[in-house]
């Protein structure tokens, strides 16, 4: 293994790690996006300067690689400073309370004679989660236009949820 792919690999640890403790910056769309970015942009600019003879292909190797343990660097330094225990871990989490990101389905259950839409989601710490919503709304004040545009939005629900009601609750 190169010098460059070790420090990748310790990078890609770094970076799941990151994810334990701070998943809000290391969603999936936030990932993908920033990484489909990055990629075109540094693309781009590594052509042209080699393209003009700015910068050699060796050059650039050893600045990667360079640069790559630097990465490993910073993301050892948080990992450092990360809490150690599950009760740290617990405290944390109660302080600033559960977060969870949900998106509605198409699949409604009736729960004890009310329909219930399936939400399905994640906590912002990657935990996979539904949730049976009978009822949503926002302030009375409020401007709620948009609000009922994206309530109409719905996705299928995941193979996840196939067997988790019985057919007899689907609606």
């Amino acid at each position: 293994m190169s010098d460059y792919t070790d420090k990748l690999h310790a990078m890609q640890s770094g970076v799941a790690m990151k994810m334990n403790y701070e998943p809000a910056e290391t969603s999936p769309k936030q990932l993908r996006v920033g990484v489909n970015s990055a990629m075109c942009d540094h693309a781009a600019l590594v052509r042209v300067l080699i393209e003009k003879g700015i910068l050699t292909e060796a050059e650039y190797m050893a600045a990667i690689t360079n640069e790559m343990g630097r990465e490993v660097e910073r993301l050892r330094s948080m990992v450092d400073r990360a809490p150690r225990d599950a009760d740290e871990d617990h405290a944390r989490l109660k302080r600033r309370g559960m977060k969870i990101t949900i998106e509605s389905t198409t699949q409604i259950v009736d729960l004890n004679g009310v329909p219930s839409r399936i939400w399905e989601g994640t906590t912002d710490t990657g935990i996979a989660v539904h949730c049976l919503v009978t009822r949503i709304a926002v302030h009375k004040d409020a401007d709620a236009t948009q609000f009922y545009r994206e309530l109409e939005q719905q996705r299928a629900p995941s193979p996840d949820l196939d067997g988790v009601y019985p057919q007899r609750m689907v609606l």
